[in-house]
């Protein structure tokens, strides 16, 4: 059995190297007995090599949520305090980046697009950078240039604690040039917090409901990620939105992609 982040969207490559990896990728998928998809631009990936749909069986990416407390009463608990601790007005509009502040992920982009709102809206806004990278003191710098960012900067974080900031934003946001998936997404919704992903997200088309459960934006483009930002007023911070992103991110669980699994194993070996 075969069950892998493999996609086509990540990764541009010559018409040489796609047509090399394409080979060698038919010739690898046509010895396992299933394949296991992850969602649906992996699934697209397989039917294009010609894995057989007999072949094909859903075990969808996800994260394990043990460590989490996703649940409104969490969330009472929690968001106050945090939001509290970092200075947050009941006004503001927390958005969060969460992951590695490296290049490949845009932190800059995200604040070149707070940077073209209007002055009323950027003044609420402040941008929490869970996690760290070597972009973190330009990240900083950048932040202080006129007009000025208000930025925090948590850290890396142990994943028991993830729930206390998840709950404390309003929004999520991944800019990414390039993300096979991007797992922080799935935290993001089981917290109930929408997100804005560009394009290259591989989640996007599963987990993303433009307006419900957040919002897809021009790979690269400020001013489209600019756009999304101040159309997602009109749903963060509703009850309903949160329990949407929950119901969305519902079958993209460690019970799921183990049933998917365990179906794998009996079709391949009965």
């Amino acid at each position: 059995m075969f069950r892998a982040e493999t996609t086509d969207h990540a990764i541009e490559r010559t018409p040489t190297r796609t047509w090399a990896r394409d080979t060698a990728l038919r010739i690898l998928y046509r010895r396992f007995a299933r394949v296991l998809y992850i969602g649906q631009r992996s699934l697209r990936h397989y039917q294009r090599l010609g894995v057989p749909d007999a072949k094909l069986i859903c075990a969808p990416y996800c994260v394990d949520t043990v460590p989490f407390g996703c649940d409104e009463t969490s969330r009472a608990t929690l968001r106050g305090p945090v939001r509290s601790e970092l200075g947050l007005t009941d006004t503001d509009v927390a958005v969060l980046f969460a992951g590695k502040i490296v290049e490949h992920k845009r932190p800059d982009l995200l604040l070149r697009a707070v940077r073209e709102l209007p002055e009323a809206l950027r003044s609420r806004i402040c941008v929490c950078f869970l996690g760290d990278g070597r972009m973190k003191a330009e990240i900083q710098s950048a932040a202080e240039d006129a007009p000025a960012i208000r930025v925090k900067f948590l850290g890396f974080q142990n994943q028991r604690r993830l729930s206390r900031y998840y709950h404390s934003a309003d929004l999520q946001a991944l800019p990414s040039r390039a993300e096979t998936w991007g797992l922080v997404v799935n935290e993001a919704l089981h917290h109930g917090v929408p997100s804005i992903v560009s394009e290259a997200v591989g989640c996007a088309p599963d987990l993303i409901r433009p307006g419900v459960t957040g919002l897809v934006f021009e790979t690269g483009s400020a001013a489209s990620l600019a756009r999304a930002l101040n159309q997602s007023l009109s749903f963060i911070g509703k009850a309903e939105t949160r329990e949407r992103c929950r119901r969305q991110v519902g079958g993209y669980t460690t019970a799921e992609a183990a049933r998917g699994i365990a179906e794998a194993y009996a079709q391949a070996t009965c």
